[in-house]
């Protein structure tokens, strides 16, 4: 019988998680940036709401068939191809910066072309643990990925704020070269190319054609998910909640800009958001135990919007990380 290698010793699961942590980083160094340089370039929060919302519908509507064309392609091409364009995208904008040559639709057709990497990104990392993982590890390995989440919320904006208050173009290529890495994690981590169960996939494949059979699944699981009562609720409220955090960024942004605040300032606000979501973590087993699934929703609903409501309050740049960092949901 072989021996299972401790998890902090499987090289492939700790290269992967380590480039997923690091595109993340990434991720969030620009997730400040970008609209404090729609901010400062057109001087209209309407319109750094544009890119942020084309961002978030992009991902929306592409999540749900990734999902399915992820199990039909080959994985480890998938992953590194998403991650190497999403350094392209960054990279130009970069370019686009540096040169004064940016405009509002590049910021909103990059943002839309990051987002669709990313849909296509979390699916293949999701499934690639379930790949390089033996089963009995899985609970800790998503734990640690979790984390990694977590800890680039609380980094990556104040580190943004930083980089960006040495020239706005700096988030940008620090971002590139973020991405560049966790593309040759992914690289060196060897992610599986198709599913254990490849035999199975295959006969699959024969009995349906391909572009029929992407259609059909995706239409299969929005249909299960619609049938599931309860769970289809619970989903339509989280995706309203991530929705409304999304919402709730640009105007954290000017709200802590018109208060005096810098853009390390504003970093270190939204590093709230991270401390809110670890908060949670580590609070959402002992109150899932205490409340039923329907309570909790309403509890975190209502911390959620008494959260918000506060941030209103006059009181300085920085009366907004306290409330920014309560455990309601983090926008993603």
């Amino acid at each position: 019988m072989t021996d299972i290698v401790p998890l902090r010793r499987n090289v492939r699961f700790q290269l992967l998680w380590i480039g997923s942590a690091v595109s993340e980083l990434g991720s969030e160094l620009t997730r400040l940036a970008m609209p404090l340089l729609v901010l400062a370039l057109t001087g209209s929060p309407g319109l750094a709401g544009v890119v942020a919302g084309a961002r978030t519908v992009a991902f929306l509507l592409v999540q749900i068939p990734a999902g399915v064309w992820v199990d039909r392609w080959d994985r480890r091409r998938t992953l590194i191809s998403a991650q190497g364009l999403q350094a392209v995208v960054s990279a130009l904008l970069a370019a686009l910066v540096l040169t004064d040559q940016v405009q509002i639709w590049h910021f909103v057709t990059l943002a839309v072309l990051d987002a669709l990497c990313a849909a296509f990104i979390k699916p293949v990392v999701g499934t690639a643990i379930r790949g390089i993982v033996p089963t009995s590890q899985l609970h800790s390995a998503y734990a640690q990925e979790e984390s990694r989440t977590h800890a680039a919320g609380l980094v990556g904006p104040p580190l943004g704020g930083l980089l960006y208050s040495l020239g706005r173009a700096v988030p940008f290529v620090v971002d590139t070269v973020t991405f560049l890495a966790a593309a040759i994690f992914y690289a060196l981590a060897k992610v599986p190319r198709r599913p254990a169960n490849r035999s199975q996939a295959s006969t699959r494949e024969e009995q349906h054609p391909v572009r029929g059979g992407m259609r059909r699944e995706a239409v299969e699981a929005v249909t299960w998910l619609w049938r599931r009562r309860g769970l289809r609720e619970v989903t339509a409220a989280v995706m309203v909640l991530n929705l409304l955090g999304g919402a709730f960024l640009i105007p954290l942004i000017v709200l802590v800009g018109e208060r005096g605040g810098s853009a390390l300032t504003t970093g270190a606000v939204l590093a709230g958001l991270g401390v809110g979501g670890l908060a949670g973590a580590l609070l959402s087993g002992r109150l899932g135990k205490l409340l039923p699934p329907g309570r909790l929703l309403l509890v975190v609903l209502t911390v959620f919007g008494a959260a918000l409501a506060a941030t209103a309050l006059p009181w300085g740049a920085w009366w907004r990380f306290p409330w920014c960092s309560s455990p309601c949901p983090r926008p993603r």
